[in-house]
């Protein structure tokens, strides 16, 4: 009972078969079947507009069938059919030989509506979409439209099922999202609801990455994508994260492999690329735009490792390799032509490496002109600086690229 809630336009219409026999005789529910032809009502609390329901339920022994439920709940419409078998709970409270399957097809959920109605109900615990006793599932998704937050998800399409050994699987589930495609295979361990565990393979075609629905856990500090880069990311990539409640994944405990490339890229006040100002003359280094694809990017345990991979930008073309690692810090190495680099910066650089570390072979001079090889090295704390690293005298040895 919520005090002052109150059902407007409330319409009920119904139909209930059973055997008498069986009806009046039996110890435990009898064999029926209930149909609800019309339901509708709208909520005080929301003015949310519940119609168009139609439920068919039939109980034949221990076995449970839902077919044709569908309605629409404020701008959402929805079909669900279920059938669960050896479905007992006066029997077996624990439901420990149930098994059930799924379907759901809809036009449009608007989880934003749905979610945001509001019940008259004291302070519930955070919920924990992973903590639950699992049984033999499986559901068959077909959604044309789902929103969530500012998000668009488009014809959504796959199947998700459960085992009693806390297992989740999603078996090649699609979906049109971030102006591109996503594909998905993953199967979840929840066994520690708190720190679930992910092996995926993943293949995402021309997403815009300031549109991406992911966020990362380093230490105490949430992070997006999107904050620092823009482009239409193409990847593919199999991993096993450790991902929280939140479905934000930790950084820390990840490992996998990843093949991208991206156009119209954009690199947005990024602060370590910033220590390359002073050497770029009056170049914009707040807005880099550049494209580039790399292969291997190894991500071990807090540690990402790029490859040395080609990339055009508004600083010109350059080669880069990296490491981050959310412990040390980071180590970018930039093979850049030396014609970009501005003058008085250069004599500057120079004469500090010299003095540092009095490197050698700085300079590569492939057939197109002189590379310098320049190192970016620091953490978020202690902040970064720019060095000279060793260069290579033959840059065609390392491969045609």
């Amino acid at each position: 009972k919520y005090k002052g809630e109150f059902l407007e336009n409330f319409t009920l219409a119904a139909n209930f078969h059973y055997i008498n026999q069986d009806f009046f005789g039996a110890e435990s529910l009898p064999n029926a079947s209930i149909e609800i032809t019309e339901l509708q009502w709208i909520t005080s609390y929301d003015k949310l507009f519940f119609r168009d329901f139609h439920i068919q339920l039939t109980r034949d022994g221990n076995d449970l069938g839902l077919s044709d439920f569908k309605g629409k709940i404020g701008e959402s419409d929805f079909s669900f059919n279920a059938y669960l078998k050896n479905f007992s709970p006066f029997t077996d409270p624990e439901l420990s030989e149930l098994s059930a399957e799924f379907s759901m097809k809809a036009t449009n959920l608007d989880l934003n509506e749905l979610t945001g109605i509001k019940f008259p109900k004291p302070e519930q615990p955070k919920f924990n979409p992973f903590k639950f006793i699992y049984h033999d599932l499986s559901l068959e998704l077909d959604i044309e439209k789902l929103s969530y937050k500012d998000f668009l998800i488009n014809n959504i399409e796959g199947k998700l099922s459960t085992e009693r050994s806390n297992k989740i699987h999603l078996d090649k589930l699609t979906m049109e999202t971030a102006g591109g495609n996503l594909q998905i295979m993953a199967d979840l361990d929840t066994e520690n609801p708190e720190d679930v565990i992910m092996s995926s393979k993943v293949v995402a075609k021309n997403i815009q990455i300031e549109k991406i629905l992911v966020n990362f856990q380093l230490k105490d500090e949430e992070i997006s994508p999107g904050d620092y880069f823009k482009g239409i990311l193409s990847v593919e990539t199999e991993s096993e994260v450790h991902m929280n409640p939140g479905f934000k994944i930790d950084l820390a405990h990840t490992s996998g492999n990843m093949d991208f490339s991206l156009k119209d890229g954009w690199i947005l006040d990024y602060p370590p690329i910033q220590e390359l100002a002073k050497y770029f003359g009056d170049k914009d280094l707040a807005n880099i735009r550049f494209t580039g694809s790399g292969k291997d990017i190894k991500v071990d345990k807090g540690k990402v490792t790029v490859p040395r991979m080609a990339v055009n930008s508004t600083l010109g073309h350059m080669y880069f390799t990296g490491v981050y690692n959310i412990d040390a810090g980071l180590e970018y190495t930039f093979e850049v032509p030396l014609r970009l680099i501005a003058s008085t910066a250069w004599n500057m650089l120079v004469k500090r490496t010299r003095e540092e570390n009095a490197l050698e072979d700085k300079i590569q001079t492939p057939s197109k002109g002189a590379y310098v090889t320049l190192r970016l090295v620091g953490n978020e704390t202690d902040g970064y600086q720019m060095k000279l690293g060793k260069g290579n005298r033959n840059r065609k040895s390392r491969g045609k690229r």
